[in-house]
């Protein structure tokens, strides 16, 4: 089914809205009383996530109070429970009449607990349905998040001044210092970070809202200690209290060796989800100094908010409605405004 336009509600909120976040959820069954907290970076607890009953094609819907455009949807799973023929519906009916709501995108099996699921075109609807087609079957949550089409991955540079912490702090070396925009690698020209001599430093960003990470690149100190780098590890998650050994945050690469000087490219898997970009060096007695820091999205340079709904100005099309002429008409349809008009 075509969807029409959005409405201004859709899109026209920052681009760091999460339509999960106060939303009201329901299930069409629950064997716990708990309630399903969505997109909250609190009570990070996997073992207690609510769930349906065991019933066929279990139910859960979430109630984003107004109509809004829905692209994609982050799901985060408990990795005990298998997830199998899920399907994902968009739409306006609360009942989830499937011949009135819009079928997102389906995933015949989810084997990471983190499962980001884009739908096969921009979808209008208050309610989102996670559905399973299973006769006897439970579907066990502990997050959602819900994205609009105007929430476009960006092409630059995701981490640049964004709130930057790491373990502790050693010659005046603070954590904004490695995302400032500078990979000037002479620690005394003031743009790198220094913590002090402890086990396990670590040093992390918060990118402000969930990201799906291509790449990290990282700079390394080059006037002195070009070793300190030397098996650095990147981790890209939702724990804002650095932790190596969940489902919360994933290992996204390692590296052995960083020459002085150097920016080396840290390339993560398909579909590496997170809000917070973790590096630390593994070992006792360790020193971590980091010059710059750089995170990207896989991107595109296409705009992709093509409607009167989005902020003008960031990945609108700026042609839409415009006053339009051409040479001559070739009958009283073939208009110049249909070159304008989002069909």
């Amino acid at each position: 089914m075509d969807q029409p336009p959005p409405s201004v509600d859709a899109c026209t909120r920052g681009s760091l809205d999460n339509w999960a976040l106060n939303a009201t959820v329901t299930m069409s069954s629950t064997d716990v009383n708990s309630t399903l907290k969505l997109g909250v970076n609190d009570n990070l607890n996997l073992t207690n996530c609510p769930a349906t009953q065991t019933t066929a094609n279990p139910l859960v819907r979430v109630d984003m109070n107004a109509t809004r455009q829905v692209d994609k949807v982050f799901l985060l799973f408990p990795s005990d429970i298998a997830i199998n023929r899920l399907e994902i519906y968009v739409g306006e009916d609360g009942g989830n009449n499937r011949a009135i709501n819009h079928l997102c995108t389906s995933i015949q099996s989810v084997t990471n607990p983190w499962t980001v699921a884009s739908c096969t075109q921009p979808m209008n609807g208050r309610y989102v349905f996670l559905r399973l087609q299973e006769n006897a079957t439970t579907i066990k949550i502990c997050r959602i998040y819900i994205y609009s089409t105007c929430l476009t991955t960006s092409c630059s540079n995701v981490a640049l001044s964004r709130p930057a912490y790491q373990s502790s702090l050693s010659s005046r070396g603070i954590a904004s210092l490695a995302v400032d925009g500078n990979r000037n690698s002479n620690y005394f020209q003031r743009s790198c970070t220094h913590t002090k001599k402890k086990n396990d430093p670590w040093w992390y960003v918060d990118l402000q809202r969930l990201r799906v990470v291509q790449k990290v690149l990282v700079t390394n100190r080059k006037d002195c200690c070009v070793n300190r780098l030397n098996g650095m590890e990147v981790w890209i998650g939702i724990d804002n209290i650095p932790t190596f050994s969940n489902a919360l945050n994933t290992r996204c690469g390692v590296i052995p060796t960083v020459g002085g000087g150097e920016t080396v490219t840290v390339n993560c898997s398909a579909n590496t989800v997170g809000q917070y970009v973790i590096i630390r060096i593994p070992g006792r007695n360790k020193t971590l100094t980091l010059c710059e820091v750089e995170v990207y999205e896989a991107c595109t340079r296409q705009p992709r908010c093509v409607n009167s709904g989005c902020k003008r100005g960031k990945n609108a099309n700026v042609a839409l409605g415009r006053p339009t002429r051409q040479s001559s008409n070739f009958n009283s349809i073939s208009v110049s405004a249909n070159a304008v008009d989002v069909n």
